[in-house]
């Protein structure tokens, strides 16, 4: 699958390149989430190796804790505030480990395997660079006391319908 709507190179990008990217040029893109939803994805551009996503973002409703499978990503903040929650994964379940506010023009790198959450504190919009494209992204129901793989196509979010759903794990783990 190939598909190009970006500015050339930046399936390549380095930090340095996403943080210069003149952030008018995805003006013109916009989706909308649904009512129950953090936000809306838009794909830009995507190839095996790499994917470039556009999230839209709805003021306070947090995306849940997840990881994005074996990628490694960056984020560039396009406009508004939010907040992202690292967390450490333990037997007992998830360990937050820190906290950060970003806002327009913010560049952030996440390694392979890290468990994050994001939330906008307004209308937000960022950028997502995912080396290779995500796949089998765990998102922890907390509520719900699971985890759950999901389709590759579906957001950092519960899904409402089990469709979007490929495997589940009880969580946090039983102790022996």
């Amino acid at each position: 699958m190939t598909k190009e709507c970006a500015p050339d190179g930046l399936l390549e990008a380095t930090p340095q390149r996403l943080a210069e990217l003149n952030a008018n040029s995805f003006s013109a893109e916009t989706v909308e989430p649904e009512a129950h939803e953090p936000y809306a994805r838009a794909l830009l551009a995507v190839r095996p190796e790499a994917e470039l996503l556009l999230m839209c973002w709805a003021p306070n409703r947090p995306c849940a804790p997840h990881d994005h499978g074996h990628a490694r990503g960056m984020i560039r903040v396009l406009e508004g505030r939010l907040t992202e929650t690292s967390f450490r994964e333990t037997s007992d379940g998830l360990e937050e480990v820190g906290e950060r506010a970003l806002e327009a023009g913010d560049v952030i790198e996440l390694g392979a395997g890290v468990v994050h959450q994001m939330c906008a504190h307004e209308r937000a919009r960022t950028l997502h660079l995912y080396r290779p494209r995500i796949h089998g992204m765990r998102v922890w129901d907390v509520a719900g006391g699971r985890v759950l793989v999901v389709d590759d196509n579906h957001g950092a979010f519960v899904p409402r319908d089990a469709r979007w759903v490929r495997a589940v794990t009880p969580w946090p783990r039983a102790r022996p």
